[in-house]
């Protein structure tokens, strides 16, 4: 079983769910980078300095699930990690899925506002899904250079997940 488990994606692809459900039937505790990356949850972010900090200190430790979709701060965790799974999804999927949490979040009071959504449902598009975008470009280095621990894994995949790996 692995002890160090980096999900990473898209927003909208799942990671929070995924990492949530593996938790439970691993034991091993969860890290949302949201909540590394946000003093305030949506409001009040951390600078690069102390995201990289604050994740350090986890990644040191023996057993982790680090799940986010920020690269710059990042350091070591992928070499650390003994497994890395990445969550890709149609965008119209994951537009879906944004929009559904824009308004759940506004329907329970939450931080967040519709053209912070839009910038996240964009920001998804050039750097997800074009093959010169940022993060397409990390998912394809990261591909290269840990071939034995990368899962590229779709809705389906996550599904059929935890009963191959556990």
């Amino acid at each position: 079983m692995n002890k160090r488990i980096y999900i990473t994606g898209a927003p909208g692809t799942g990671k929070t769910w995924f990492a949530e459900r593996i938790t439970k039937e691993m034991g091993i505790q969860f890290y949302d980078m949201d909540d590394i990356s946000w003093k305030k949850k949506y409001t009040i972010m951390r600078s690069k300095e102390e995201k990289a900090k604050i994740l350090k200190k986890i990644v040191d430790t023996e057993k982790w699930i680090i799940a986010g979709c920020g690269s710059s701060y990042i350091g070591d965790l992928p070499s650390l990690a003994q497994e890395i799974i990445i969550l890709r999804e149609l965008l119209v999927v994951e537009i879906f899925r944004l929009v559904k949490r824009y308004i759940s979040r506004k329907f329970n009071k939450e931080p967040c506002t519709l053209s912070g959504t839009w910038e996240v449902i964009w920001w998804n598009f050039t750097s997800f899904h074009l093959p010169s975008g940022k993060m397409n470009q990390f998912f394809t280095k990261l591909k290269i250079k840990y071939p034995k621990k990368i899962h590229l894994l779709s809705k389906k995949g996550i599904q059929n997940y935890p009963q191959k790996h556990l």
